[in-house]
C-alpha cells in the first residue's frame, strides 16, 4: 500500500470511537425510559410553562433538577448545586410618562406622551434647554444640520427620515438603524437627551403607536446589570414641536423651510425649557442555574471541563390561560443532560477532565442565566476546554413541519442532527463528526454564522470558549402550546444523548487541546 495512502487510512480510522466496557455500560445507562419519565415530569401542566414570575414552576423544575443530579451522584460544585440568579422585571407607567414643556414669557405649558426608548431607564426627572437641529444629518456629503450650533448638555430635537422622502412627500417609513444612527450622532456632540420626533407626514401617528405598543411590553433584565449613564433617547409627536416652536404647524413648516433652502436651520427656542418624566414599575425575581460536576481522574487534567449545558426555562401560560409545556424547547435538552449526568458519574473510571453538568434559567427571557454564569463562573472559563450546548433535540421531521421551510433550520429527520461549531478549536468538529458517523447520524454543519448567537452557547463563544451547539430543529410545535411530551421521539433522545456523551467523553480524555483566538464582535 502507498504510504501516503496507508497514513490517510490510519488517520480516518483513528478518528472512529472504539466504545470502551466502561463506555458502553455508560451508555446502557442512558435508557429511554428515564428520559420520559423526566420529561413527563418537567413539561407537565403543574410547572406552568417554568417561566420567572409565572407561579413556582420554574423553581420546581429547578428543585426537581438538583434532586436528580443528587441522585445521580453529581458532586456539588463550591459546596452548592445552585447559583443564584437575580432578575428584574420592568414594564413602563405611561400615565407618568410625559414630555413637559414651559413657556416662561406666555407662562404656559404643554404635556404631551412620550416614549422612552431605553427599556433599562427605570425613573427619570430631566429638564434642559431644546434645540432643533432638522432632520439631524451629519457629515454626509458636506451638509450638516448641526452648523453654528453648540448642542453640549441639551435636549436634542430631531425630525425622524430625512431631505429627500419628507421632500417628496412619500409615505413615512420607519427606519430604525438610520434613527438610531443620528441619535448617535447627537449624544457623539455632547446631547443630554434626543427627542425624534416622528414625521408630520405620519399624520395619524401610526409610527409612535406602534413603537409604544412594542416598548410597553414587559421586559427583563439582570439584577447587577450597569443601568448607570445610559443614553437618553425618547419619540415625541409633532405636536410637541408645534408648541415648541408657538403653535399651528409650525413644525411641518420649519421642516419645508430646510427641504426649501436645502440649508441646515438649527434654532434654538428661546425661553422654553423641556421637563422629561419617565416612571416604570420594577420587581425582582429570583432564579437560579442548577450545576454539578463528576471530577477527573487525572490528578492535572482534572482542573479543566467540559461543560454539558441546557436551559430548562420555557414561556410560562398564555392570556387564555394555556400551558406552554416546552416539552421540546427545551425540556428535551434537560432531560438529556440528566441522564448523560448519570452515565458519567456510574463510571468506574471517570474520564481524565472533569465534567460540569449546567443547567441555566431564563434563555427565553434574554440569555440570562448562561450570561449570568459567564461573568460569574464557578469554573474558570479559561479552564473550560468546551462547552456543548443542547437545545431542542427531541423531534423528528413531519410533514406538518414544512412551516419552517424557509428556514435553514427545519427540523432534522430521524438520522439528521444540526451541530453548530465555533472556529476556536478546529478539531472539536473533526470529533463531532466522527462520533455522528460511528452512531449512524447525519451532522448538519451549515447554520449560518448567526446561529452562534441564538441560543445559551454564546456567552461561552463570546468568552474564546470552543462550542457545540446540538439541535434536531425547528417544528411547527415551536413555541406553541402544542409542543407536548406526547409529540417527542424518545428514540432520537437517545441517540442524541449518547452523541454528546461521547464527543464530551472524547474531549474529556484528550491529552492536549489548542484554541485559536476568534474576533467574536
Amino acid at each position: 500500500m502507498d504510504i501516503n495512502i496507508r497514513c490517510l487510512f490510519i488517520a480516518f480510522f483513528t478518528l472512529i470511537p472504539v466504545f470502551t466496557f466502561s463506555q458502553e455500560q455508560a451508555l446502557k445507562s442512558i435508557v429511554q425510559n428515564d428520559l420520559k419519565r423526566h420529561l413527563t415530569f418537567i413539561s407537565s401542566d403543574d410547572l406552568q410553562g417554568r417561566k420567572v414570575g409565572v407561579g413556582d414552576g420554574l423553581e420546581r423544575a429547578a428543585k426537581y433538577i438538583e434532586k436528580i443530579a443528587r441522585e445521580n451522584g453529581l458532586q456539588p460544585v463550591k459546596n452548592s448545586y445552585s447559583q443564584n440568579v437575580g432578575i428584574i422585571s420592568i414594564r413602563p407607567d405611561n400615565s407618568s410618562s410625559f414630555l413637559k414643556v414651559l413657556n416662561k414669557v406666555k407662562n404656559k405649558t404643554f404635556e404631551a406622551p412620550v416614549i422612552c426608548m431605553d427599556r433599562h431607564i427605570f425613573d427619570l426627572d430631566l429638564k434642559g434647554k431644546p434645540v432643533f437641529v432638522g432632520f439631524g444629518n451629519y457629515d454626509t456629503a458636506g451638509y450638516n444640520d448641526y452648523e453654528g450650533i453648540d448642542v453640549d448638555g441639551k435636549v436634542v430635537l430631531i425630525s425622524s427620515g430625512d431631505l429627500e422622502s419628507f421632500g417628496a412627500n412619500k409615505d413615512f417609513q420607519w427606519n430604525y438603524r438610520y434613527e438610531q444612527e443620528k441619535m448617535e450622532a447627537a449624544f457623539n456632540k455632547g446631547a443630554e437627551a434626543v427627542v425624534l420626533i416622528t414625521s408630520p407626514v405620519d399624520k395619524k401617528n401610526q409610527v409612535f403607536q406602534q413603537l409604544e405598543k412594542w416598548i410597553t411590553r414587559n421586559s427583563f433584565t439582570l439584577q447587577n446589570e450597569n443601568i448607570e449613564n445610559r443614553n437618553k433617547y425618547f419619540i415625541a409627536t409633532p405636536e410637541f414641536a408645534d408648541f415648541l416652536l408657538g403653535g399651528g404647524r409650525k413644525y411641518k413648516d420649519y421642516l419645508k423651510s430646510i427641504i426649501k433652502e436645502q440649508k441646515p436651520n438649527p434654532l434654538l427656542p428661546e425661553n422654553n425649557e423641556v421637563e422629561i418624566h419617565i416612571q416604570r414599575s420594577v420587581q425582582m425575581f429570583h432564579s437560579r442555574n442548577i450545576l454539578g460536576m463528576v471530577e477527573g481522574s487525572d490528578a492535572v487534567l482534572k482542573n479543566e471541563f467540559v461543560v454539558y449545558m441546557a436551559h430548562y426555562d420555557h414561556l410560562g401560560i398564555d392570556e387564555n390561560g394555556d400551558v406552554f409545556n416546552g416539552a421540546d424547547d427545551n425540556g428535551s435538552g434537560t432531560t438529556v443532560l440528566l441522564e448523560m449526568a448519570k452515565a458519567f458519574a456510574s463510571m468506574k473510571v471517570k474520564p481524565k477532565r472533569s465534567i460540569l453538568f449546567l443547567w441555566v434559567t431564563t434563555e427565553e427571557l434574554g440569555m440570562f442565566g448562561s450570561r449570568y454564569y459567564s461573568e460569574h463562573p464557578v469554573i474558570p472559563l479559561a479552564n473550560t476546554v468546551a462547552c456543548i450546548n443542547i437545545d431542542m433535540v427531541g423531534r423528528v421531521y413531519e410533514p406538518r413541519d414544512s412551516v419552517w421551510k424557509h428556514s435553514p433550520k427545519m427540523v432534522k429527520d430521524f438520522d439528521g442532527l444540526f451541530t453548530l461549531i465555533n472556529d476556536v478549536w478546529p478539531e472539536l468538529n473533526q470529533i463531532s463528526n466522527s462520533v455522528c458517523h460511528s452512531l449512524g447520524l447525519v451532522p448538519d454543519n451549515s447554520l449560518p454564522e448567526n446561529f452562534l448567537r441564538s441560543s445559551d452557547h454564546y456567552y461561552f463563544h463570546k468568552n474564546d470558549v470552543p462550542i457545540l451547539n446540538v439541535a434536531t430543529g425547528y417544528h411547527a410545535d415551536y413555541h406553541k402550546e402544542t409542543d407536548e411530551v406526547s409529540k417527542i421521539n424518545f428514540n432520537k433522545m437517545k441517540r442524541v444523548a449518547d452523541f454528546c456523551f461521547l464527543v464530551g467523553y472524547e474531549v474529556a480524555n484528550l491529552e492536549t487541546i489548542s484554541k485559536i483566538k476568534i474576533d467574536v464582535n
